[in-house]
């Protein structure tokens, strides 16, 4: 389960590392609604790190690059109607499907997220194909 701590634990360990490599290099880290995402913890957190948080509104999956990930993983997942018989046989066929996924179509939709900003602007928030 994710809380607080644990997420602040994934900053240090991912996010910390790789703004130290990089340097001065700005970073930003977009996040959505999520309890642990809000907390007073990870909020003092960022204000001592050198990454940017940018929060989105609440109920706007047209500008989190994470839905598409989790509909195409999901997808993946559960083609054909599959069921797991356990905790474990799900974790494993969701790693296979991160794993077959192609790093192009990662990287084309988290580029996606300045243009779907302008077009949730300019339709004034109503919901829209991407």
């Amino acid at each position: 389960n994710v809380n607080a701590e644990v997420y602040q634990g994934l900053l240090q360990r991912n996010l910390a590392s790789e703004v130290c490599a990089k340097g001065d290099k700005k970073r930003e880290l977009v996040s959505d609604n999520a309890p642990w995402h809000r907390a007073n913890l990870i909020s003092q957190w960022f204000a001592k790190s050198k990454v940017s948080r940018i929060s989105l509104p609440p109920y706007s999956p047209d500008l989190n690059p994470m839905e598409n990930f989790w509909g195409a993983v999901s997808q993946k997942v559960y083609k054909g109607g599959r069921n797991f018989g356990d905790e474990a046989q799900l974790g494993e066929a969701i790693k296979k499907a991160v794993a077959s996924l192609d790093q192009s179509y990662i990287n084309r939709i988290c580029e996606s997220i300045a243009d779907r900003i302008f077009k949730v602007i300019e339709s004034r928030g109503v919901t829209f194909d991407y």
